[in-house]
């Protein structure tokens, strides 16, 4: 029975973020009617998400707040050291240059177009401020709030980290509906819940999602033509080289800082 209560109250708090996105997408279409103004939202969804973000988070705040707790408290925003800093900035540059790399490699693209259109999106979206905005602030602060916050640590009351980090992963690889998009956000969710339980803050996931994103966009801004197999391989490597060294070297220091599961900060 407890199993699915969790289960259903993780499921209840993503479907408050789906229905406040279609509420906020319906909301502007009724709501804008300039066509100039059109395009641009067209040219610039980011403008959509951002305000969805920024409602989302305003509703989840009022429900915690409802339930006696507060939000950021709850999923574990909690002052972190310096050398979990210095690991988890390493890895989200990684993360970004191996996200960027894998959408480049001509099997993907021939393959899995969706993966191609999703970085695309996310990198080089339309206006540069909304992205930073939309995508690098607000996106990345939901994301975490929601899938290494709120859903990790409501399956925790149930399940182990490791059950738990899988779970949220899967969520938020199901909200693409398309299954090797779900595996490419799904793999990406389990990189920032390892350094989430890791780095034993909110903060150490929040900061690698953000240089990530902030990575994804750079090299999307930068590119100045198609590149070499040899190039996009090379980077692919590097990428996920670093990435696996820094979860590694933060892993090794969660042990030795004594972050065992018994301490993952639960509700």
């Amino acid at each position: 029975m407890k199993t699915f209560k969790i289960v259903g109250a993780a499921i209840g708090y993503l479907l408050v973020y789906l229905l406040v996105m279609t509420v906020t997408t319906l909301l502007i279409r009724a709501l804008v009617h300039d066509p100039a103004m059109k395009q641009f939202i067209r040219d610039n969804m980011v403008v959509v998400l951002l305000l969805a973000n920024c409602l989302a988070l305003l509703v989840y705040s009022v429900l915690f707040r409802l339930r006696g707790q507060n939000l950021f408290t709850f999923t574990g925003f909690v002052k972190t050291d310096r050398q979990t800093v210095m690991l988890v900035i390493p890895a989200g540059l990684s993360l970004g240059v191996s996200i960027f790399a894998v959408a480049h490699l001509n099997a993907v693209s021939a393959n899995f177009p969706g993966i191609v259109q999703l970085t695309e999106t996310v990198g080089n979206g339309g206006n540069l401020l909304l992205m930073i905005l939309g995508s690098v602030l607000m996106g990345s602060l939901l994301e975490e709030i929601l899938f290494r916050g709120i859903l990790l640590q409501t399956f925790h009351k149930r399940f182990s980290l490791a059950v738990s980090i899988g779970l949220q992963a899967l969520l938020f690889g199901l909200m693409l509906m398309n299954l090797p998009l779900v595996l490419f956000a799904a793999l990406g969710a389990v990189v920032y819940g390892l350094v989430r339980v890791w780095g034993a803050s909110m903060w150490a996931s929040l900061i690698t999602h953000m240089v990530s994103t902030t990575t994804l966009i750079v090299l999307y801004q930068v590119q100045g033509g198609s590149l070499s197999q040899t190039v996009i391989g090379s980077l692919l490597a590097v990428g996920v080289i670093l990435l696996s060294a820094c979860l590694w070297t933060l892993n090794r220091h969660a042990k030795r800082g004594s972050y065992a599961e018994s301490q993952f900060n639960g509700s």
